[in-house]
């Protein structure tokens, strides 16, 4: 065994001649500034791992905590004269970097907060050295990301960071974020960097705590910090993420819905959304800021007083010419359009009253270029469908009649074609069903007696997925068509049986949409269902 030992250092050692490297330390000392780059590389390669233990962070905060006193009354006696406090800066900046180490062991953090180091990295975030600001944030993003580590592998892990962020938030690290957001400098790329640090920190406390949303938005001004930053015309990182930040707030607080609303914060992101109403985002990046945006409008839009803002920003005449011009924004309005109609009779009025229902129609026939037709995804269909439906459901009554006409009009024009096209779509979804209904049946036969409630839920999802709300959606609109025209009914039962299908298979379709709905709507769905004979 000292044999094997002895002629493994040997290679090592020959390896380390054959690269021109001495490992002796004095040596390495006085030779290592003549060393180049390549070199260096090798030697931290080669050297030994050294994973920091507890004594080990007592010292390094030990050392940490000097530096910073240091800097602190140098400060404070010399004011006015950089050169005497300049060098502990440096020096300060060097503590900082040395503890990113800690990040990479967590079962520490329960020492490092009972030593009071997350104050004091705290109090470095309204240091007068932006620099020392900037690498403190680096380090705090660090310390406070628990996605580093598995779920369940290593929820130990996981629990430290939380106790970690706990600290945080009693001593007001969402305060002097926010406050470091207006400080820095985005024209500087150091500063830059340190702003996309804090949105960062900013989605890790989110992560382990979500009810941030909530405080975050009522202590602090990053709702406002955040509108103006996706308004800036160039895109970059920074505003990107910050429209990602802006869409996790929103959804995860009514109460951040709002004050959005009472910051103009609509008609804000409607702008920034209307950049791209006749172009295509250049990037995949841009592609997912604009959807991000959108996503956020979807958010806030169905609350009543943003209903109001929304239609004062001219968002449905937007939306129709987002829709028009068949460019990748055209999707995501799409989506908006249907939460905006959605049980919003004013809404759908001036939608038909722009005039726009020939613009959604065109959607519906994909009408258009070649590159449009392959755009379109089952989302599109799915939100289309959905704002048919809500016309139709919302128009019924005899004071919305002419509304109600002017949509069924839609169906009865060009020799019938939008029957056939919603046809044609009830083909291709009742045959995905079709496939997704034969694995359940195989999959109910070999559990047999252990098929149950939470299985059948399961399946349920799955039909859902492979389109059975959108096929809900088409045989709701054919019942209402058909019931209201004899020749659409007439049309309608010749499609079907060119699909060896019929009316009762509508009408199943029907009765399961039904059970998903309140008294009122389950009664009407049925009666639909009823008169299709």
């Amino acid at each position: 065994m000292e044999g094997a030992k002895g002629s493994s250092k040997k290679r090592v050692r020959e390896e380390e001649e054959e690269d021109g490297i001495d490992f002796d330390d004095e040596q390495l000392n006085l030779d290592l500034d003549h060393l180049d780059s390549e070199t260096i590389d090798k030697i931290v390669d080669r050297a030994p791992e050294v994973v920091l233990d507890s004594v080990g962070l007592k010292r390094m905060l030990l050392s940490f905590e000097r530096g910073l006193t240091k800097n602190r009354q140098l400060r404070i006696k010399y004011p006015r004269q950089p050169d005497k406090f300049v060098e502990s800066e440096v020096d300060l900046d060097e503590e900082i970097k040395k503890m990113h180490v800690i990040a990479s062991v967590p079962h520490l953090y329960p020492e490092f907060i009972q030593l009071k180091a997350p104050e004091s990295i705290l109090s470095l975030l309204i240091h007068d050295n932006t620099d020392i600001t900037i690498d403190s944030l680096d380090l705090l993003k660090e310390l406070t990301d628990i996605e580093t580590f598995e779920e369940k592998e290593d929820q130990m892990s996981r629990e430290h960071v939380k106790s970690l962020i706990e600290v945080l938030l009693e001593n007001q690290i969402l305060e002097l974020l926010v406050s470091n957001l207006n400080r820095l400098n985005e024209s500087s790329t150091d500063e830059k960097s340190g702003v996309y640090n804090i949105l960062a920190i900013v989605e890790n406390l989110i992560e382990v705590k979500i009810e941030i949303c909530e405080v975050i938005g009522e202590k602090t001004e990053i709702l406002n910090w955040l509108l103006t930053r996706i308004q800036v015309r160039e895109f970059d990182e920074v505003k990107l993420y910050a429209s990602e930040i802006l869409s996790i707030l929103l959804q995860n607080s009514v109460g951040n819905q709002v004050k959005v609303g009472k910051l103009n914060g609509i008609d804000t992101m409607l702008m920034a959304v209307s950049r791209y109403k006749k172009i295509n985002p250049p990037t995949t990046e841009e592609e997912e800021l604009l959807e991000n945006i959108f996503d956020s409008l979807c958010i806030v839009c169905p609350l009543e007083d943003n209903k109001k803002f929304f239609t004062q920003a001219e968002g449905l005449k937007l939306l129709q010419i987002m829709i028009k011009n068949k460019k990748f924004g055209r999707k995501c309005a799409l989506k908006l359009l249907n939460y905006v109609l959605s049980n919003d009779l004013n809404n759908c009025r001036r939608w038909v009253q722009l005039p726009a229902l020939g613009t959604l129609f065109a959607a519906f026939m994909k009408k258009g270029s070649k590159k449009h037709k392959k755009g379109f995804t089952e989302q599109d269909d799915e939100h289309i469908l959905s704002i048919i439906a809500t016309l139709f459901k919302l128009f019924e009554s005899s004071e919305n009649g002419k509304y109600w006409s002017r949509v069924l009009d839609k169906f009865r024009e060009q020799n019938f074609e939008k029957v056939e096209r919603l046809l044609e779509l009830r083909e291709k979804y009742n045959e995905k069903l079709r496939g997704v209904e034969r694995k359940i049946r195989m999959e109910k036969e070999s559990q047999g007696e252990d098929w149950d409630e939470e299985m059948e839920n399961e399946a349920y999802l799955e039909k859902l997925d492979a389109g059975l709300f959108t096929l809900q959606l088409i045989d709701y609109v054919i019942a209402v068509i058909c019931k209201a025209n004899e020749m659409i009914k007439t049309k309608v039962k010749q499609l079907l049986a060119l699909q060896s299908s019929s009316f009762e298979d509508i009408k199943k379709i029907l009765i399961e949409y039904s059970h998903s709905l309140d008294d009122t709507e389950k009664n009407k769905i049925l009666a639909l269902a009823e008169q299709l004979q």
